[in-house]
């Protein structure tokens, strides 16, 4: 009879602590749900230089957003041989950086999606003038970062960003 007892508070008890945990576990199971259904996200961004000859010894430059890419700052460098000269002539929303780069003051998005043109004039040294050369433009690009406000940040140019391409094997 006393076993009987015995196991009979023992049921009581562990029912006792189950009334009384049981909300506190089921808030837990409650609160953090998993969602159903997929929705993809983009977190890379593309962008595509276009390169157009106005005219001789001339480069017209626009920096363009790709179709569904993050938001992002631009800048552009022309590499040309020693013997040349390169001259810019910026439309509106260029500006020249203490580096050589020209930065793009407002930033692409996918309702802003191209630069306004940067026109490039090439000026080869008379005396050494050569029959053939090439000019390499190069256009960088950096997501926008948004503080909690939703405010775009300044550029971080010196953050290094990999993005990898395909499959790992």
């Amino acid at each position: 009879m006393k076993r009987t007892w015995n196991l009979i508070l023992s049921c009581l008890a562990l029912c006792g602590i189950l009334f009384f945990t049981l909300p506190q576990a089921y808030a837990y199971f409650t609160t953090y749900v998993a969602g159903r259904g997929v929705k993809e996200i983009n977190l890379s961004h593309e962008t595509k230089i276009e390169e157009e000859i106005p005219g001789p010894l001339q480069k017209s430059v626009t920096v363009t957003l790709e179709e569904g890419s993050q938001p992002v700052y631009v800048r552009v460098l022309a590499i040309a041989p020693t013997n040349t000269t390169l001259t810019y002539t910026p439309s509106q929303g260029w500006s020249q950086g203490n580096d050589g780069y020209y930065y793009y003051n407002t930033y692409l998005t996918e309702q802003n999606t191209s630069t306004n043109p940067l026109l490039i004039k090439i000026e080869p040294d008379q005396e050494n003038t050569p029959t053939e050369f090439n000019v390499v433009v190069l256009s960088e690009s950096v997501p926008v970062e948004f503080d909690e406000d939703g405010n775009a940040l300044s550029p971080n140019w010196g953050k290094a960003i990999q993005i990898e391409r395909g499959g790992r094997s």
